[in-house]
C-alpha cells in the first residue's frame, strides 16, 4: 500500500509540473515550422503556431556559434533557440559556422533547421542537403561574412571532434597560421 501512495504522489507531482510549465509558456509565431526551439522537428509537420520565445536579451554570436555545434552533434533546445536567435538577428557572422556545421549535423531535421536559418540570413535558396552549393556560394561572398571572434577555437574543436590529431596540427592557428580554416573540412 505504501508503494501505491508513493507512485500516486509522484504521478501527481509530474502532472503539476507539466501543467505549470505549459501555463508559463510565452509563445510567439515565427511563421516557419522548421525553426523550432529544439528536438527533432519534421519540416512541414510541425505546428507553426508557437515557438518558445526564450531569446536572450543580449545576443552573443560566439555563444550562438558554440550552441549550434559542439560535440556531440545532437538536437537540443539550445541549438533550436540559437538558430532562432541567429535568424531573428540576421547575424551574417554566423553564415560560415552554419555552413560548416551543416556538413556534420546527424539528423535531417537538425540540418533543415540550420539550412532554414541560413536561408533567413542570406536570402539564398539552397536546401539542407546542398552543402556544396552553400560552400560555393559562401566562397564567392565570404568577405561580407566575417565569423565571430571565437571562430578559430570553435573550428579547432569541430575538427578535433572528428580526429584528435587535429589539435596538434591546428593549435598554431590560435596565434597565426597560413591555414585558411574555412577550407579545412
Amino acid at each position: 500500500m505504501n508503494h501505491s501512495i508513493v507512485r500516486i504522489a509522484v504521478l501527481v507531482a509530474l502532472i503539476v509540473a507539466v501543467v505549470a510549465c505549459s501555463n508559463n509558456d510565452t509563445s510567439e509565431s515565427t511563421g516557419d515550422p522548421s525553426l523550432s526551439d529544439g528536438g527533432d522537428v519534421t519540416p512541414g509537420i510541425a505546428d507553426n503556431t508557437s515557438v518558445s520565445s526564450t531569446v536572450s536579451l543580449t545576443y552573443d554570436s560566439n555563444r550562438a556559434m558554440w550552441d549550434i555545434f559542439s560535440w556531440p552533434a545532437v538536437a537540443s533546445a539550445e541549438k533550436g533557440r540559437a538558430l532562432l536567435e541567429i535568424a531573428r538577428m540576421g547575424d551574417r557572422s554566423m553564415v560560415l559556422p552554419l555552413v560548416e556545421a551543416l556538413r556534420y549535423m546527424p539528423s535531417g531535421a537538425l540540418r533543415e533547421q540550420v539550412a532554414t536559418a541560413l536561408r533567413e540570413v542570406t536570402e539564398q535558396s539552397y536546401t539542407d542537403d546542398d552543402w556544396e552549393g552553400w560552400t560555393e556560394w559562401l566562397g564567392k561572398n565570404r568577405e561580407s561574412h566575417e565569423p565571430p571572434p571565437e571562430y578559430v577555437k570553435w573550428k579547432i574543436d569541430l575538427m578535433v571532434g572528428l580526429d584528435s590529431r587535429f589539435l596538434e596540427f591546428l593549435t598554431p592557428a590560435l596565434a597565426y597560421s597560413p591555414i585558411d580554416l574555412p577550407e579545412l573540412v
